[in-house]
């Protein structure tokens, strides 16, 4: 029997509502005694260890994260910092185009085997720290909204070496699998990279891989044993575990029916996929910026959304529909370099026509009261002039008005916001900090 998915749904937050944390801060004061930890652990083992059967209610305009999108430390610094990096710069371009999300977030296995290992009062001070950063940003993102375009799904990766390697044949991505592709990668990544392997107390050692694979960001992990890890096996260990990653995200939005977004900020996965299927529009659309959307941030993007629904969905219909033409042109070219296209070709005109019929108008109108401003004043005006309802506009500029002349104006500003970037625009002068 399948499940629904239900947005904002999270195994640590279902623990934080549990024991009223409202802040990170509070991390510390609750797992001091045994009942939040107890109860954290359980969890953990209660969540699924494979992938459950899931509804996922507006599957048509979904996507999930994987390598280089998803916020629960797989792929990415776990501090708070690094993730908003990440939210900003890489979920705000899904959700310019997509509905929804589908994420693990902070995985329950990685909890269960921190909880299990914790032999010491440094285990415990790193275990808290994890614990504090994961709940901050899973708060935030309730704060910002984004939890509410944001389903939750745990991806078990039980697999061996042996057994993910025929999994990933069965999901068509046996090349990224292939232990001469890994060990190719790995002899590269000894020799260009920089690792580093650090004694701790407790015979417990840090390593780091810096790699340009891995643009430019380090893979840190503790290993526990007595002997000193070779540099060989710290590098296959971050090789397989990404791999393991990979197909696990693979699989996951195999079996979801959705696409997914993925090594858009790594190029550890460039070329491992050999001969391609052409691409979809749903794999170009989250490779497009648009650079208006991100400097808005998430929250008034999400807001923007919520307030312009028809709007949003009118520009994302009129992007889908370059995107395909684009395809037909171009469908043997790869996904980023479509988007690039798109961008420039389409993109850019669209919304510098808009703009520049926009200021046109605003010239007429004022031209026509009479008055002396400048351009910058009379687009700031004529962006307040559009905010108003027509009954009030025209009882302000009636005076030095024709009444024929001003309903002109307000037809044109009808077309205007017919537009299919009227969205963007919108967001163009949508005043900073808004929320």
């Amino acid at each position: 029997m399948e499940a629904k998915l239900t947005p904002g749904r999270h195994w640590l937050l279902d623990w934080v509502d549990e024991f009223d944390v409202t802040a990170s801060e509070q991390i510390y004061d609750r797992i001091r005694f045994a009942t939040p930890m107890e109860r954290l652990y359980e969890l953990c083992e209660s969540q699924p260890k494979t992938l459950p059967s899931v509804r996922i209610p507006h599957r048509a305009h979904t996507i999930a994260t994987g390598y280089g999108f998803e916020i629960g430390g797989r792929s990415a610094c776990i501090h708070p910092n690094c993730r908003r990096v990440l939210i900003n710069d890489n979920l705000t371009r899904l959700l310019q185009f997509f509905d929804h999300v589908v994420m693990e977030g902070p995985s329950p296995l990685t909890y269960s085997d921190e909880i299990a290992g914790i032999s010491s009062d440094a285990d415990f001070e790193y275990f808290s720290q994890t614990l504090a950063h994961d709940v901050e940003i899973l708060l935030e993102m309730r704060v910002n909204g984004l939890a509410d375009y944001t389903y939750f799904l745990n991806r078990p990766n039980m697999y061996c070496r042996h057994h993910m390697m025929i999994h990933a044949d069965q999901l068509g991505i046996g090349r990224i699998a292939d232990p001469d592709v890994a060990n190719r990668t790995i002899d590269r990544i000894l020799t260009e990279g920089v690792i580093r392997v650090n004694k701790l107390e407790d015979e417990r050692w840090s390593t780091s891989v810096r790699h340009p694979l891995l643009k430019g960001l380090p893979v840190s992990a503790t290993w526990q044993r007595k002997e000193k890890p070779t540099k060989r096996e710290v590098v296959e260990e971050v090789v397989a575990g990404k791999i393991a990653v990979m197909v696990s995200d693979v699989g996951a939005a195999k079996a979801l029916q959705i696409p997914l977004a993925a090594t858009a900020q790594t190029g550890f996965f460039d070329g491992y996929f050999g001969e391609t299927s052409a691409p979809t529009v749903d794999d170009v659309a989250y490779h497009i910026s648009i650079p208006i959307l991100k400097d808005i941030g998430i929250t008034d993007l999400l807001q923007l959304k919520r307030e312009l629904p028809e709007e949003f969905s009118s520009f994302r219909n009129s992007l889908a529909g370059a995107i395909r033409e684009a395809i037909e042109r171009t469908g043997s070219k790869a996904p980023a370099e479509i988007a690039t296209q798109v961008e420039k070709n389409y993109l850019s005109p669209a919304f510098s026509d808009l703009l520049k019929s926009s200021k046109s108008s605003a010239r007429s109108l004022y031209r026509k009261i009479g008055t002396g401003l400048t351009l910058g004043v009379t687009s700031a005006a004529f962006g307040a002039l559009f905010s108003m309802p027509l009954v009030v506009a025209a009882g302000v500029a009636a005076a030095a008005t024709p009444l024929p002349q001003l309903y002109k104006f307000f037809d044109e500003k009808r077309d205007f916001e017919m537009s299919d970037m009227y969205f963007l625009w919108r967001a163009a002068t949508r005043p900073t900090g808004t929320h």
